[in-house]
């Protein structure tokens, strides 16, 4: 089975008590190694994000990012962060890191602005011109920051319906099913065919793995769900596992391609 994670970071140092620095990749290529991981898509966080208990950024930005894909570019992918409501310096970024070659971007829409607000049209114009993909972090926020407010409603996947409609021929990603919103971002990529959904943080304790095994909306989106990972590498095999049990136990195997591995090649532009 071939397996591209969506949703990987770079931890230029340590965060979590078990998420550990690991400022070369070097642990993270010998876990995609020892678990068959193809790709995995870095995504950027500005520096007064995402702090540590001692108050430092522990997770690579732009140019972090930029360095480590360069080192590898066989393995990693850089997906680039922008706020949309700093028009000049978000299309600014697009289109320096996409000349590098990044093929994704990447937004938090819990810093304080919703995804359908005509104000971001100008950015969102420009991903599309590029042919894009963009993933939003949806759902709640857990994370401590210095500098800065946090509004999760900003996160519901709502935000994305009108904005998905305006341009259709951009794939917007919704990060970890949404979290507690999950059945609006089922319901929401049922609607729209430019909509998919990521798995991160999902698994057997939440609530959106248990309820999802009886939904039958998730069966008729197979060619829109993607693995991702989001957390230590140490992780992998775990999480991997988790949702290769969840097909097992809804006989939904044949779903195993399209999760791991042939949705996010087609997202991504790359070969299925």
């Amino acid at each position: 089975m071939r397996i591209i994670d969506f949703h990987g970071h770079f931890w230029v140092r340590d965060s979590l008590p078990y998420i550990n620095a690991d400022p070369e990749a070097e642990e993270m290529l010998r876990q995609m190694d020892k678990n068959g991981i193809e790709w995995s898509v870095l995504h950027a966080v500005p520096k007064h994000v995402f702090f540590n208990l001692k108050g430092e950024w522990f997770i690579g930005d732009n140019e972090d990012v930029l360095r480590i894909v360069k080192k590898h570019p066989d393995r990693l992918i850089g997906s680039v962060y922008i706020n949309p409501l700093d028009t000049g310096a978000a299309i600014e970024d697009l289109k320096r890191y996409h000349g590098e070659g990044f093929k994704c971007v990447k937004m938090a829409p819990y810093v304080g602005f919703y995804p359908d607000d005509p104000a971001c049209d100008p950015v969102f114009e420009a991903i599309d011109e590029l042919g894009l993909p963009v993933m939003f972090h949806c759902g709640s926020a857990g994370h401590r920051s210095k500098v800065m407010r946090i509004d999760c409603k900003c996160g519901h996947p709502i935000y994305l319906h009108n904005v998905s409609a305006r341009y259709p021929d951009t794939k917007f990603v919704v990060a970890h099913l949404a979290d507690i919103w999950f059945q609006e971002a089922v319901n929401l990529c049922s609607i729209r065919r430019n909509i998919y959904l990521e798995t991160s943080t999902q698994g057997p304790g939440r609530q959106s793995y248990q309820m999802l095994k009886a939904d039958p909306r998730w069966f008729r989106l197979k060619d829109r769900v993607m693995w991702g990972h989001d957390n230590d590498p140490s992780w992998y095999d775990k999480q991997i596992q988790w949702w290769v049990d969840f097909l097992e136990e809804t006989g939904k195997t044949e779903f195993l391609d399209n999760v791991f591995c042939k949705t996010a090649c087609e997202v991504l532009g790359l070969p299925a």
